[in-house]
């Protein structure tokens, strides 16, 4: 019937070796769960490195480069910045990160509420006001910055050992 692979943790707050309980009995088996594991890391960690770097992008390039003058920023409650509207998805081991953000219902004189909000900012194209602050790209110095650094490796390494996996 074949070979019985135990699954076996290292436990992060003790120094020692837990076994889960289960035994894996093919290597299709324990291919599924280090998937399982890499997708559990993927949406958590990995994402939580990726949102926290594009807020530091946002900050950089659209908050800190014009002051508005129709509409309140939203920062952290609701605006382009907050945890919630910069979410993540894996599907079959590939993760893909979405800022949502939904136009401002409260700016004046209804600008840019119709309008994809992220697209508006990246390009500049689609303000319903004059002046305005043009284009303010975030997402590819989010994903410049990401390429130059380790974080999303680090990320990654971080929420599989948080799973109890050994991870050089």
């Amino acid at each position: 019937e074949g070979e019985t692979f135990p699954v076996v943790f290292l436990c992060p707050y003790k120094k020692e070796r837990m076994v889960t309980g289960m035994a894996i009995k093919t290597l299709n088996g324990l291919k599924k769960k280090i998937e399982a594991c890499v997708n559990k890391a993927l949406r958590e960690e990995v994402t939580d490195a990726i949102r926290k770097e594009e807020q530091e992008q946002i900050h950089e390039n659209v908050y800190s480069e014009y002051t508005p003058q129709v509409y309140e920023r939203r920062y952290f409650a609701g605006g382009l910045i907050a945890d919630e509207n910069i979410v993540g998805a894996v599907k079959a081991g590939q993760l893909t990160v979405v800022n949502v953000t939904p136009p401002n219902p409260n700016a004046r004189d209804g600008a840019t509420t119709d309008k994809n909000l992220v697209s508006v900012i990246e390009t500049g194209v689609g303000y319903d006001y004059s002046p305005h602050p043009g284009a303010r790209p975030f997402i590819q110095p989010t994903i410049d910055s990401l390429r130059a650094s380790n974080k999303v490796e680090e990320s990654l390494k971080q929420g599989l050992r948080k799973q109890g996996l050994t991870v050089k």
